[in-house]
């Protein structure tokens, strides 16, 4: 049975749920990037960051959740899910993740 989007006990559950399979995703993904050379690691980021600006390249919350993650992805996506997720990463609000 789908969650119902218009309700915001569901939705918190649906995040929540989101949240904590995701934490554990971003634990794993910490542990292996930690034994990444960091080279490496700037030539991927580099890969999906399409913005500059004063010689810092940057993409943005969308960007990273979408291209990056590859997660909300398609045509059935629900912005406002989008939005929040994408609030959640920017943690200085600045619509632009650096390396």
């Amino acid at each position: 049975m789908a969650p119902n989007l218009k309700d915001p006990i569901s939705c918190k559950y649906l995040i929540l749920d989101f949240l904590y399979k995701e934490n554990l995703f971003f634990y794993l993904l910490a542990r292996v990037i930690s034994s990444v050379d960091g080279n490496e690691l700037l030539t991927v980021f580099n890969r999906y960051a399409h913005h500059e600006h004063l010689g810092v390249r940057y993409m943005t919350p969308h960007e990273f959740l979408q291209d990056y993650l590859g997660y909300l992805k398609g045509d059935n996506i629900d912005p406002t899910t989008l939005d929040i997720l994408s609030a959640l990463v920017d943690l200085n609000k600045d619509q632009s993740l650096s390396n």
